[in-house]
C-alpha cells in the first residue's frame, strides 16, 4: 500500500475513533460534532476505487464498534466479530454511494451525506438484523438542553443537526466566514429551544408511591433456586413496605421462571403471600411459554416477559411480551425462512416475538387509578415503541432490564442514557428498574431524578412527574426519516445521470 493510501486510511481511523469515544460519558459526547471531519477529507481526495473502499469501510467499522461497543465482547467474541463486519458492509454502502456523489457542486453532496446516514439509521431500526445502538444522537445524552429538540424531530433530528455541525465546522477549516454566522445561529436557536422548552414544562407530582428494587444479582446466581432470589427480594420487599409503597418494580426477568404457567402454581402464591404480607402490588420480569404448533423443534414457544400483580386483589395480568429481539443474543435472525439456523448454538435464547404493546392499571392509596405500559431492556433503543406508547395516553413508562453482562462497562451507561431521550421525545415519565444499574427515573423534560449506582442493592424512590405538554414528534413527525430516504435515492440518481452524461 502506497503512502498516499495509507495517509487516507489514516483519516478513516481518526474518524471512527473520534465518533465512538463521543459515546462515552464525561462531556466526550460534544466530540460528535468534529467526527466526520477526517472523514470528508478522505472524500475530497480523489474517487477511489470499490475495493479500497471496502478495506476504508471495514476498518471503519472495526474502530468505531470496537471504541464504542467493545463490551460486546463480554458476552460473545463471535458476536462482537459478527457486528465488525456486518457493520463494514453497512458502511461500505454508505462509503460507495458517497464516493458517486462527492463531485456535486454546492449544497447537494452535503445533502446527500446527509440522506445516506439518516437512511442508515432509519434502517437500523428495523429488519431483523436491527440494533441501533450507534445512532449518532445517542452521543448527545448528558447534554439535556440540546436534547429539548428531540420533541419535535425524535433522535433522527438530533443526528440531523449532528451532520450539519460537522459540515459547518469543515467549511469554517476551509475559510469560509459564512459558515460562522450560520454556526451561531444553529447553536442559538437550538440551545435556546431547549432552555425555554426545559423551564416551560409545567410538571404535576403524582402521588402513586413507587420504589424500584435493584437486586444486583449476578451472571452466577442466575441458575439457583428460585426461593434464594426471592430471600433477597423479600428484604427489599419488607423494607418497601415500612414506607407505605403502592407499586414494587422488579427487574427484567427477575422471576427467571415461568410463574405464570399451570406447572408453577406454588410460586405464585409464595408471591402473592409476599404481596399480601407487605401491602403493596409487584410489577415483575419473567418468562413466559405458550404451546407450539406441531412441527415446531420446541414443544412450546418463550417469551421474555412482565406482569402485573394486583394487591389486595391478589391476581396476575395478562403478560406484556417482548416484541424486539436482540439478534442472535435473544433470538437468531430469520428462523422462519433459514430452519438450518435453529442447529445454531451461541447460547441464544431463541425467544418468540411478542405482537402487542399492553397497558397496565394500578392505584394508589387514595384509589386514584394510573396506567403504564414497559419496555424490556433493548426495546427503549426504538422510538416507534415508545410513540405507540405515548399515543396510548399512559401516565408513565417502565423500563425493565438486566444489563448484567456488560459489567461496569461503558455499554451500561450508554443504555442508561438513552432512557432520557426517549422522555424527551414522548414527554412521559420514564421509570428504568435495571437488575445491576443504572437503575433511574427521568421526567418528561429529561431531568434525571434518580440515578443509582452500578451494583448497589436497595430500593430505589420513583417519583412520577406528568405533564400535559405534548410532543410534536409522536404527533406528527415520526415519519421525518422517509424524507431522507426518498432524498439519498434521488441525489443518487442525479448524480448517475450527470455522470453519464459527462461520459
Amino acid at each position: 500500500m502506497n503512502k498516499k493510501k495509507l495517509t487516507l486510511l489514516i483519516y478513516v481511523v481518526i474518524s471512527a475513533l473520534v465518533i465512538g469515544l463521543s459515546r462515552y460519558p464525561r462531556g466526550l459526547g460534544i466530540i460528535a460534532f468534529m467526527g466526520f471531519i477526517p472523514l470528508f477529507r478522505f472524500f475530497d481526495s480523489a474517487k477511489h476505487d470499490k475495493l479500497f473502499l471496502l478495506k476504508a469501510s471495514m476498518l471503519f467499522s472495526v474502530i468505531y464498534n470496537g471504541v464504542a461497543c467493545y463490551w460486546i465482547g463480554y458476552v460473545s467474541i463471535p458476536g462482537l466479530i459478527g457486528l465488525f463486519f456486518l457493520f463494514g458492509l453497512y458502511f461500505w454502502v454508505i462509503f460507495l454511494y458517497l464516493n458517486t456523489i462527492w463531485r456535486e457542486r454546492g449544497i447537494v453532496k452535503w445533502l446527500g451525506f446527509i440522506a445516506i446516514w439518516i437512511t442508515f439509521e432509519f434502517f437500523l431500526f428495523h429488519t431483523e438484523l436491527r440494533f441501533p445502538w450507534l445512532n449518532l444522537g445517542y452521543a448527545l445524552g448528558e447534554f439535556n438542553y440540546l436534547l429539548q429538540i428531540a420533541d419535535i424531530g425524535g433522535i433522527y433530528l438530533l443526528s440531523i443537526l449532528i451532520l450539519i455541525s460537522n459540515i459547518l465546522l469543515y467549511k469554517i477549516l476551509a475559510g469560509d466566514r459564512k459558515s460562522i454566522i450560520v454556526a451561531l445561529a444553529l447553536f442559538t436557536v437550538w440551545g435556546g429551544y431547549g432552555y425555554l422548552r426545559f423551564n416551560s414544562i409545567k410538571m404535576e407530582k403524582q402521588n402513586l408511591k413507587v420504589k424500584m428494587m435493584q437486586p444486583s444479582v449476578g451472571i452466577d446466581k442466575f441458575n439457583v433456586p428460585i426461593e434464594e432470589l426471592l430471600t433477597r427480594y423479600e428484604k427489599l420487599l419488607y423494607y418497601a413496605s415500612l414506607e407505605d409503597v403502592d407499586l414494587h418494580i422488579w427487574p427484567e426477568a427477575a422471576i427467571p421462571d415461568r410463574i405464570l404457567h399451570p406447572q408453577y402454581g406454588y410460586m405464585r402464591e409464595i408471591l402473592k403471600n409476599l404481596a399480601r404480607k407487605n401491602k403493596l402490588s409487584i410489577f415483575f420480569g419473567c418468562t413466559d411459554s405458550s404451546p407450539a404448533p406441531e412441527g415446531h423443534k420446541y414443544h412450546d414457544y418463550y417469551y421474555n416477559a412482565a406482569t402485573l400483580l394486583h394487591y389486595p386483589e391478589l391476581t396476575f395480568d395478562e403478560p406484556y411480551y417482548k416484541m424486539l429481539l436482540v439478534p442472535v443474543g435473544e433470538r437468531m435472525p430469520y428462523l422462519e425462512y433459514f430452519p438450518f439456523l435453529w442447529n445454531l448454538e451461541f447460547g441464544q435464547a431463541n425467544w418468540e416475538f411478542g405482537k402487542e404493546q399492553k397497558i397496565f392499571k394500578t392505584k394508589d392509596k387514595q384509589g386514584k387509578e394510573y396506567s403504564f405500559s414497559t419496555l424490556i431492556c433493548y426495546e427503549m433503543l426504538f422510538p416507534m415503541l415508545s410513540n405507540d406508547i405515548a399515543r396510548s395516553d399512559v401516565d408513565f413508562i417502565v423500563n425493565l432490564t438486566n444489563d448484567v453482562w456488560f459489567g461496569e462497562s461503558v455499554g451500561t451507561y450508554q443504555h442508561a442514557l438513552v432512557t432520557r431521550i426517549r422522555a424527551i421525545e414522548t414527554r412521559k415519565p420514564i421509570l428504568r428498574c435495571a437488575n445491576t444499574g443504572h437503575s433511574m427515573v427521568v421526567s418528561p423534560n429529561g431531568k434525571i431524578e434518580v440515578f443509582s449506582k452500578m451494583m448497589a442493592i436497595g430500593n430505589f424512590d420513583a417519583p412520577i412527574y406528568t405533564t400535559k405538554s405534548s410532543s410534536l414528534f409522536v404527533k406528527y413527525f415520526s415519519n421525518l426519516p422517509f424524507l431522507f430516504v426518498f432524498s439519498t435515492l434521488f441525489i443518487f440518481l442525479l448524480a448517475k445521470f450527470k455522470s453519464k452524461k459527462v461520459n
